[in-house]
């Protein structure tokens, strides 16, 4: 998304049309810098709300489409204007056309993409994808268009222009961030709109192109306000979300809608919707949340907070498994919740009399309904003891000093698309092996860590986190990590396909009395079932109970258990790693430098008819989804980008030493892409939020790489410039790698405002070193090949839009750090490149 606007910043050198030579009045300057100001900013904003858009709508590795929409929207519309240029003759009227186009395109195309769910029968994704891909793309060929014409016209005030340019970018990220939840996503597209629609007005009236000109775009945008606003954007899921197949999903009303920057919530409730506790209880009602219309949960209601604090208080209780940990520990003084959602684990642990309750949320939409619109009807927001923090919980208990006697993660999911499009699978930092590392050390002696998620009958992701743990545990030097795990499953009313299982972990050794707790509890409740016995009872006693609990729903739990129990007691290192590879699944530890938790089919299955849900969220529609982008885009990118230059500039191939300016170019697109997403990864758990990361390094990286590009202009070598701007990356990008994990390491306990400003602070080498080279290549270009511009546009743009997908692929094989690597090395190849046509480079 950065490196879309660097690629605007020097436009053609050697334009057709010059607005200097038009002397140009105040007025129609100052309609100049607002157009761009809007283009810029307005576009921005929209990539970020299309991404919440489609995250309702599809699941989030369906929507990575968006990183893509701007670079692409963008590349076409400059290698156009670049063409077409000694054509066109009134360029003011190609920008006021592009700021109309903009205006109307806006609701246009994200109002048709949102009922596409509708308008396309199930199940065809691929269908999907393609149609709103092109419906989402016109918006920025619009903007593009309108960027392109008055970059290449204004040229001599170009430090001037792209000023304006990555201030309002910056500016339409804090539109997003600061409105998203007052005015919504429909409130935010229509602002997007009308704005385009006012920065038209400003430049027809200002170049006086006519009253009926100008009126007939207002009058249709305002039209299309008045017929559709409300409904502008459909609420109806792909067939695709788990919540659409909720029974009785249809009859629900939505009693309460957020959006956020994180997720859409909603609060459904229905008088005939209702929940059992168990089969010895009575319905009971509760209200339903979603988050982007999936990752259920529930507000329980008054009576069944009752009902539940009565069982969990009565000599035999009976409980889910996410509140086993009680069982292993009861009546903990200090308990962390880490995803509080509708309170669910801090009724379990206040039922069970914990002391002191600390809840962790991400969402403050979450908080703010949970404490305010139904503190009353979720009854626990109002207990005493209970301390609610809105922060994400790993960043809590990477920073915190406090040690508690039980720590809860139930069920936490990665449904909702983050707004970064940067990430574009199931990543979370949650469950990686430094965050397995981050829980034991916030444990008490003798505390319990349980975490509770999906269980396949042929396990993956908890036999993932299994080995989580296991690499933690190798890693704290824990020489027996066999004697510090227990595995319990519960049966639900779903099919036998999908249930759960909770891994509770110690840093010590069980204790007798804490495993036969947990046992007497998995006898006198059928709905639970022991998977794996932790190693801490002589021979006879430890083969005794395991033959005894494990002969409990075999049909379902014995892969389960074979696979756990050849995993944990692997005789050796190797012997794990072994199991690793042979086993049908991939279950290897994941770090914080490739966190695709969720990411567990091997590549073999891919293309396998095996899977039963190829194309679910937890299927290998994510693998389809990334290669098919690839593909498509790239396709898409180089008939948009690179086919008209071979009808209408190929003759610019001709100059001198153009392979090397290919190769240079495009190791500036691959370079800044990788750049951009490795550091806004490699900032994600540092600043809370993948969110904040996002905002941060994208306004970072835009503004220094302006003054980066602008300080080109006070300097006459080229080759100084070349050099400066390229080995300058790859040293600082190189330092960044070296030096900025352990600022994070030291300064991890700071405030977010301190580590907010290291964190840009950090970014201004980076951004201004970056910003040098492209505006260098330009220059090169203008004082002799002039022809070969609209190819460095070409090129540039359509590297920018593969790496931006790319750079996933890598991350999912090699990490991010790899990634950023590889951005270092781009630029290290477009040096040597540069060498060939600035010989004293």
């Amino acid at each position: 998304m950065g490196v879309t606007h660097a690629h605007f910043s020097d436009n053609l050198q050697a334009p057709t049309h010059d607005f200097f030579r038009m002397n140009l009045t105040r007025m129609q300057w100052t309609a100049l810098f607002v157009a761009v100001a809007v283009a810029a900013g307005s576009t921005l904003c929209l990539q970020l709300v299309q991404t919440r858009i489609l995250s309702v709508l599809y699941y989030n590795h369906l929507v990575y489409i968006t990183v893509t929409l701007a670079l692409l929207g963008f590349g076409i519309s400059g290698v156009f204007v670049a063409i077409a240029a000694p054509r066109i003759k009134r360029v003011e009227e190609l920008i006021s056309g592009g700021l109309a186009g903009l205006a109307l395109s806006i609701p246009i195309a994200l109002g048709i993409a949102s009922y596409m769910p509708t308008l396309i029968g199930q199940p065809a994704i691929f269908t999907k994808l393609i149609a709103s891909y092109l419906l989402l793309i016109i918006p920025f060929i619009f903007a593009g268009l309108t960027l392109a014409s008055i970059f290449m016209a204004g040229g001599k005030i170009m430090h001037r222009l792209y000023f304006t340019d990555l201030v309002a970018s910056a500016g339409g990220i804090l539109v997003f961030v600061l409105l998203l939840t007052t005015q919504g996503a429909e409130g935010l597209v229509w602002i997007c709109s009308w704005s385009a629609m006012l920065a038209f007005g400003a430049v027809s009236l200002a170049f006086r192109l006519g009253l009926v000109r100008t009126a007939v775009p207002v009058l249709l945008l305002g039209t299309l306000f008045f017929f559709t606003h409300g409904w502008l954007i459909g609420d109806k899921p792909d067939f695709a979300k788990v919540g659409c197949n909720v029974p009785g999903w249809n009859n629900l009303k939505v009693e309460t809608s957020r959006w956020t920057t994180i997720a859409k919530i909603d609060v459904l409730d229905h008088p005939s919707f209702y929940w059992r506790l168990a089969p010895q209880f009575p319905l009971m009602e509760r209200k339903m949340i979603t988050q982007d219309r999936d990752a259920v949960m529930f507000i329980a209601s008054p009576q069944l907070v009752k009902t539940r604090w009565d069982s969990a208080r009565s000599a035999q209780p009976f409980i889910n498994c996410e509140a086993i940990s009680f069982i292993a520990h009861p009546h903990p003084a200090d308990s962390l919740i880490i995803g509080v959602g509708g309170g669910n684990d801090i009724v379990n642990a206040a039922g069970f009399n914990a002391r002191h309750i600390v809840g962790v949320e991400i969402n403050p939409e979450t908080i703010r309904l949970m404490t305010h619109e139904y503190a009353d009807y979720a009854v626990w927001p109002r207990l005493p003891n209970v301390n609610l923090l809105c922060m994400d919980g790993r960043n809590y208990v990477a920073g915190t000093t406090r040690r508690f006697d039980t720590i809860n993660i139930s069920g936490i999911d990665t449904f909702a698309a983050l707004s970064t499009g940067a990430y574009v699978l199931s990543e979370n930092y949650l469950y990686t092996v430094e965050a397995l590392k981050d829980y034991l050390k916030t444990l008490k002696p003798n505390g319990v860590l349980n975490i509770y998620r999906w269980n396949f009958q042929i396990p993956r992701e908890s036999l993932r986190l299994c080995n989580l743990f296991l690499e933690a545990s190798r890693e704290r030097g824990n020489p027996h990590p066999e004697k510090c795990i227990m595995l319990v499953g519960m049966k639900t009313a779903e099919e036998d396909q999908y249930r759960w299982a909770s891994m509770l972990v110690k840093n010590e050794p069980f204790t007798g009395e804490e495993v036969h707790r947990v046992l007497d509890q998995i006898e006198r409740q059928p709905s639970l079932a022991l998977i794996y016995l932790p190693k801490i009872f002589a021979p006879d006693e430890q083969a005794g109970l395991e033959s005894h609990f494990f002969q409990h729903d075999q049909a379902f739990y014995k892969p389960n258990r074979e696979a756990f129990a050849a995993l944990i007691d692997a005789p050796s290192p190797e012997g794990r790693e072994h199991f690793e590879n042979v086993y049908p699944y991939n279950i290897t530890p994941v770090y914080d430098n490739r966190p695709f938790f969720f990411e567990y089919h091997k590549m073999s299955e891919i293309f396998s008819s095996n899977e039963p849900n190829n194309f679910g969220v937890r299927g290998v529609i994510v693998h389809y989804t990334l290669y098919y982008l690839l593909i498509v885009t790239s396709l898409v990118s180089y008939a948009g980008m690179i086919v008209p230059l071979h009808f209408y500039a190929k003759d610019a191939l001709q100059a001198p030493r153009a392979p090397s300016l290919m190769v240079f170019f495009a190791s500036l697109g691959f370079g800044f892409m990788f750049v951009e997403l490795g550091v806004i990864q490699s900032l994600a758990v540092y600043l809370g939020h993948p969110m904040y990361s996002l905002g941060l390094v994208l306004a970072g990286l835009l503004l220094t790489s302006g003054v980066g590009s602008y300080l080109t202009g006070r300097e006459a070598s080229l080759a100084r410039l070349v050099k400066r701007g390229m080995i300058g990356s790859f040293i600082v990008i190189g330092l960044w790698i070296i030096l900025m994990p352990l600022v994070i390491s030291a300064t991890l306990g700071c405030s977010p405002f301190i580590r907010g400003l290291l964190a840009l602070l950090s970014l201004v080498p980076l951004g201004i070193f970056m910003g040098i080279p492209f505006a260098t290549g330009i220059r090169h270009l203008s004082e002799g090949p002039v022809r070969f511009i609209p190819w460095a546009w070409g090129i540039n743009g359509l590297t920018s839009v593969m790496a931006s997908i790319l750079a996933i692929l890598l991350a999912m094989r090699i990490g991010f750090q790899a990634v950023l690597i590889l951005g270092a090395v781009s630029y290290l190849i477009g040096y040597l490149a540069a060498k060939r046509f600035i010989p004293s480079a």
